[in-house]
Order: structure tokens, then sequence, then C-alpha cells
């Protein structure tokens, strides 16, 4: 800004110096205080320098939907509430899903899983083996032993 402005500068109480040929604020000064009416001069001094210190919003006090009013609490869902949420949903299409044999995206992949499980089974109480069986077979037969090594009772 040029230097004659300063008077307009100390009429606000703003203290300022002239360098280089220009109007230089020496110090910090709040111009205008939250909950004030904006005067001329001060609105003035704020474009001479491009500040927009205004910002417009609404504070919410009630939400209405169909005929129903909530507290504005239920906006202030977090993305990781709302995931959740979901999450819990589509566990429980896929259980429900699952439980009275209707295929749906949630639950084909465990209806997937659970025959793969049943078909080993099969494979490990017969003779019948492929490749996957014959990998988790020694597994099966370790345990199985055990678990015979349990229940023999010896007489004493």
């Amino acid at each position: 800004m040029e230097p004659g402005k300063t008077s307009f500068f100390q009429a606000l109480g703003v203290p300022t110096k002239i360098a280089k040929g220009m109007i230089e604020i020496t110090s910090d000064v709040q111009v205008i205080k939250t909950g004030n009416k904006v005067g001329q001069s001060e609105a003035a001094l704020l474009n001479m320098l491009n500040i927009s210190p205004f910002t417009y919003g609404m504070n919410i006090t009630a939400v209405y939907d169909n005929g129903t009013t909530f507290e504005p609490a239920v906006l202030d869902i977090t993305d990781d509430a709302l995931l959740d949420h979901m999450m819990s949903a589509i566990r429980n299409v896929a259980a429900l899903s699952l439980k009275i044999g209707f295929p749906t995206m949630a639950s084909v992949p465990h209806s997937i899983v659970n025959a793969y499980k049943n078909l080993l089974s099969v494979s490990l109480a017969t003779d019948y083996t492929f490749e996957a069986s014959a990998k988790v077979r020694p597994f099966f037969v370790f345990i199985t032993t055990v678990n015979m090594m349990k229940r023999i009772v010896i007489p004493g």
C-alpha cells in the first residue's frame, strides 16, 4: 500500500512503519471480535488487505424426516461407524442366507468354504484323496491319534 494511507491505519490503532516505499504493519492487531458489529472503517481496512473474516453457516437444532424429529447428533456419524453398521448388516444377511439355504452375494463365499470343508471331511473319513486333502491328511491323522490316546483308560 502506498504511504499516503498511514493516517487510516493510525486512526484504527494499527502500528505501522514505512519501509521501501510501502506501509508495513509492525505487529499483530485484532481489528474485530466475534459477536461485535464490523464498522465501516474496519471493513474498509480488511478490504484493503484482502481479508474476508466472515463465515456463514447454520446451527442445526433438529432434524425432521417423514414426520419424525431427531436430535442433530444423529448427523454426527463417522466413516468408521458407518462402515461398522454396514459390515454388521452384511454379516446378518450372510448368516440368515446360510441358515435358510438361500444364496446371496454375502453368503456364497461361506457356502463354498463350507462345501470345501465337507469335501475334506469326506476325503479324510474315506480312502478318497485329492491334492488338497493329501496335504491336510497328516495333520488330521495326528489329531485323531492324540484324541484316541486321551480316551484310553488304563486300569489301575
